[in-house]
């Protein structure tokens, strides 16, 4: 295990608030995901998060390549930004008066008695994707 983070180590540096900006850089994208679908699919909500999270990633690399911004400055910014830009999404769609919406914050959240065979497959299919592509 020791050799493993000395090889992870330079990967690794200054990336421990990265994934909790990813985390919160998700809500808009799960939010246009379920305004494209007009229901909670988990297809178009696990699309638009990951291309949500791609996009503040991308954002993340380009800004300190091209900007003076330290690396802190810049994940508090996609950080406040991705998550302020989700809440303005999540409150219009509550106000849209859309049925569907009922249940969205279980369903984001997690709810381990309402999901269905077909979700558990899924979301099994795309751990094993992601086991793979990181083994």
């Amino acid at each position: 295990m020791g050799r493993l983070m000395w090889v992870l180590s330079p990967f690794l540096t200054k990336k421990a608030l990265l994934g909790d900006a990813i985390s919160h850089a998700v809500l808009p994208g799960i939010c246009l995901g379920f305004m494209m679908a007009g229901e909670k699919n988990p297809v178009y909500i696990v699309t638009g998060a990951f291309l949500s999270g791609g996009v503040a990633t991308f954002l993340s690399s380009w800004l300190k390549r091209n900007t003076k911004l330290s690396d802190d400055t810049i994940i508090a910014t996609i950080l406040s930004v991705f998550f302020g830009f989700g809440i303005v999404l999540l409150t219009s769609l509550q106000k849209s008066g859309n049925p569907e919406i009922a249940g969205l914050n279980s369903f984001i959240f997690g709810n381990a008695i309402g999901i269905s065979e077909a979700d558990l497959m899924l979301y099994g299919g795309l751990s094993l994707a992601i086991i793979v592509v990181l083994t």
